[in-house]
């Protein structure tokens, strides 16, 4: 009878051993989970990439709340945007290349109230990004986020802004 309480009692020792290395397993997953700081970057010293990225900013805004309805009119007001900068000849070609791509990756989706346009907006936010941190420098103050395995985004302010579905993801960049 000793010998097997004493065996329970190592039995015991190692159940609660792995516990609390579960435990601490579970604190460094959670500790590399940490949003981190926000790196905020000014922009724009180019009107009208200025002008694109406060209707990028329009229509992150609208995803981050949930607010569908309005998420096509954003859209159309960042097509509007892209159009105008891309007739703007003071772009580089490389600049007017990423106008291109934002408004081929926008165009499709523009009439959507949300789920296409969360969808693209990865790819959207990954090309406003190549512009903004091209035109570092003016008088607008934007942090750059993202969810990992989804995508990138541009805020202003805090506290973290997702326009992503899963919210939880969210980190600064």
């Amino acid at each position: 009878m000793v010998a097997r309480l004493s065996m329970l009692g190592r039995g015991l020792f190692v159940l609660a051993a792995c516990l609390v290395g579960v435990g601490a397993a579970a604190q460094s997953s959670s500790e590399a989970t940490e949003v981190g700081e926000p790196h905020p970057f000014t922009c724009c010293d180019s009107a009208p990439v200025g002008r694109v990225i406060r209707a990028y900013l329009g229509l992150h805004e609208v995803l981050h709340r949930g607010e569908d309805r309005k998420a096509a009119g954003k859209a159309y007001a960042l097509i509007g945007a892209l159009q105008a900068a891309a007739q703007d000849g003071s772009l580089s070609a490389t600049d007017r290349e990423v106008v291109a791509r934002l408004i081929a990756a926008v165009e499709p989706v523009k009439n959507d109230r949300g789920p296409a346009l969360r969808d693209a907006f990865p790819e959207i936010s990954r090309l406003a990004i190549h512009l903004a941190l091209n035109h570092e420098g003016g008088d607008r103050s934007v942090i750059e986020a993202w969810c990992p395995g989804v995508g990138p985004w541009l805020q202003t302010g805090e506290p973290l802004k997702s326009p992503y579905a899963d919210r939880s993801c969210a980190r600064w960049r």
